[in-house]
């Protein structure tokens, strides 16, 4: 599509497409710095989107021997895992002082960066890349105070709406750049729709317009959007953003806020973490599981959850999302009665301990 008129799309071939409803779901686009963006010229660069690039990169790392992710968030950390697994030699440039920020308290990221940095993948913290350049037949990454060498760089330093079609037909965008849309997913025109990375929602913990940017609560928009463009009645709540990271010999994820992140939007927060087992520990296989709970002192509402541990820990991020969208508080989480079989679980599941944890600390 290079054109949007009312009630009809011209595309790049000349041909015009008319429709009585649309629904836009272009995604997203990489977030490049301006300091990077000569660098996407260079021969060995990349950028992550779709699977076209995730083949580029492939082939590139199969004749390779070193290479330079460029972010720590969670598509950052995933590319440096699977180059890892390549047989390369892989370092992590992360601006922020700890990896996955905004998703992770420093405490809970530090545990990801051990477990990388035991497997092999550097990690440099602080450090932003501030230029990307060829020299001697390679690319070399320049930070604020390191410098690597590399046959290959990714950048991945997240990512932003595409609005293009949407300010096109001159639909609003909201606080967050996204396109703005109510409960249906309707945007500011009648009969146009969006859904996914390009569409502001609301964040059910906060209350304020947000970019869940991942494809839960891409799939559900979705489906809020079609069912209204074809003449039905959907309704889409919001978000708490559920996450999850695989790093190969653990996995990490959350929902929610951080302590970090609700204490920086004013919120009176306390948190507690605990390590325990995800199955009885005379139980072959039973493995620890570090999680973190936060909630809003006072009212002992839930604010967010981190996870971190070997295995699956998508059943504990599943349950705390599921309470965050409910609205539930602490006491909540203590009456979830969960399914007990040695083999597979505890009878107080590790959500369960930091629930636990977390109350008498709300209570001190």
């Amino acid at each position: 599509v290079v054109d949007a008129l009312d009630g009809e799309l011209v595309l790049d071939d000349g041909r015009r497409v008319s429709y009585d409803k649309l629904i836009i779901a272009t995604g997203s686009r990489p977030l490049i710095p301006r300091s990077l963006q000569e660098a996407l010229g260079l021969e060995g660069v990349f950028t992550v989107r779709d699977v076209e690039d995730g083949e580029a990169i492939r082939r590139r790392a199969l004749s390779s021997s070193r290479a330079v992710v460029v972010g720590g968030g969670a598509i950052g950390l995933e590319v440096a895992v699977a180059l890892r697994e390549l047989g390369l030699r892989v370092t992590v440039y992360e601006m922020m002082e700890h990896v996955l920020p905004g998703m992770l308290d420093r405490d809970m990221a530090g545990l990801a960066e051990r477990l990388l940095r035991s497997r092999g993948v550097e990690i440099l913290v602080g450090e932003p890349a501030e230029e990307i350049m060829h020299r001697g037949g390679g690319l070399v990454v320049n930070g604020r105070r390191e410098e690597r060498d590399a046959d290959l760089v990714v950048l991945a330093l997240g990512v932003r709406p595409d609005t293009s079609l949407a300010e096109t037909l001159g639909v609003s965008l909201g606080s967050t750049g996204g396109v703005r849309v109510d409960e249906h997913m309707e945007t500011t025109l009648p009969g146009v729709y969006a859904a996914g990375d390009c569409a502001e929602v609301r964040d059910l913990v906060t209350g304020e317009s947000t970019l869940a940017m991942l494809a839960s609560p891409a799939f559900r928009q979705g489906r809020v959007a079609g069912i209204n463009a074809a003449g039905g009645s959907a309704s889409y709540r919001g978000t708490v953003r559920p996450w999850v990271v695989d790093l190969h010999a653990a996995s990490v994820g959350g929902a929610g806020l951080s302590l970090e992140a609700a204490r920086r939007k004013g919120i009176d927060a306390v948190a507690a973490r605990v390590q325990a087992y995800d199955k009885p520990s005379y139980m072959p296989g039973a493995r620890r599981i570090s999680v973190k709970l936060v909630a809003e002192r006072g009212t002992g509402r839930l604010l967010g959850l981190e996870v971190f541990g070997e295995g699956d820990v998508t059943g504990i991020v599943d349950v705390g999302a599921a309470l965050l969208v409910m609205g539930a508080s602490v006491q909540d989480a203590l009456s979830i009665e969960n399914a007990y079989m040695p083999s597979y679980s505890e009878v107080y599941t590790p959500l369960y301990v930091a629930a636990d944890a977390l109350s008498r600390r709300l209570e001190a």
